[in-house]
């Protein structure tokens, strides 16, 4: 049988279809202080992807990779979106948005629906930015489990450390020190 180009060009473009409905993000999103409404700048946003290996004993989650983002002026950061490899899916993916002195927001994206659960509240839209208000945590509640800052399993599959996440840890420390 002689080879097509119309027939290879369909399938370059079936195979470009196809990749970009397994492209997820950007993830964009605005961080505001609860009570105040105010734009939160320095709030760290970290991404982290995962999926499951199912075998006879159950499933094991593994990392596929991680992202971060800081908040701007204006409380807005955006995460970069990933492709699904060509056999596979992302799986689900967790955000989460912490700043010290606020209770961190941790919400779960899965699949090809919109942003997905919070396990806080409900995340609301401002057109293409999901909107997460953080609440105040009082000075003896810092060392809860709401707040301190995430933790995070999965790492970049570059390597490279999340360094925004790493100084936040660093200044919730030094913060929980100095109120000793």
């Amino acid at each position: 049988m002689k080879p097509s180009i119309y027939r290879d060009l369909l399938f370059a473009l079936a195979i470009g279809v196809f990749m970009q409905a397994c492209a997820h993000g950007p993830y964009k999103g605005r961080v505001l202080d609860e009570i105040t409404g105010e734009p939160m700048a320095g709030a760290v946003a970290v991404a982290s992807w995962s999926d499951v290996h199912v075998n006879v004993g159950g499933g094991t989650s593994y990392c596929i990779d991680a992202a971060e983002a800081v908040t701007d002026e204006k409380g807005e950061f955006e995460i970069l979106g990933r492709r699904a490899p060509l056999f596979g899916t992302l799986g689900t993916m967790h955000i989460h948005i912490y700043k010290v002195g606020f209770q961190r927001v941790e919400c779960m994206w899965k699949y090809m629906s919109e942003w997905g659960t919070c396990f806080t509240e409900p995340v609301e839209f401002d057109g293409d930015r999901a909107v997460f208000p953080l609440r105040r945590v009082a000075k003896d509640k810092m060392n809860t489990a709401t707040g301190r800052p995430p933790h995070i399993s999965c790492g970049r599959k570059d390597g490279k450390p999340l360094t925004e996440f790493n100084r936040i840890n660093e200044d919730y420390y030094q913060t929980i020190e100095k109120s000793k």
